[in-house]
């Protein structure tokens, strides 16, 4: 089965961090946005390393963004 990947918003809050390494245990592949309005890169610092992760600061609002990171 292929690995899916997954373009998940609000990342660094409380509920998304938390759900972000409930995935990645489970072998999903995470793109997460956040613009840490709210939320900490400290709820996700322990998953940066991982290869399955990558982090971007960006704003829900910001639509060319998020469709250039939808296709990767």
């Amino acid at each position: 089965m292929a690995q899916k990947t997954i373009l998940m918003t609000g990342v660094a809050g409380m509920i998304g961090s938390h759900l972000l390494d409930d995935l990645l245990a489970k072998n999903y592949k995470i793109i997460g946005i956040d613009n840490l309005a709210y939320g900490k890169t400290i709820n996700i610092e322990h998953n940066m390393s991982n290869p399955n992760f990558k982090f971007y600061k960006v704003d829900i609002l910001d639509f060319e963004t998020l469709k250039i990171l939808a296709k990767m």
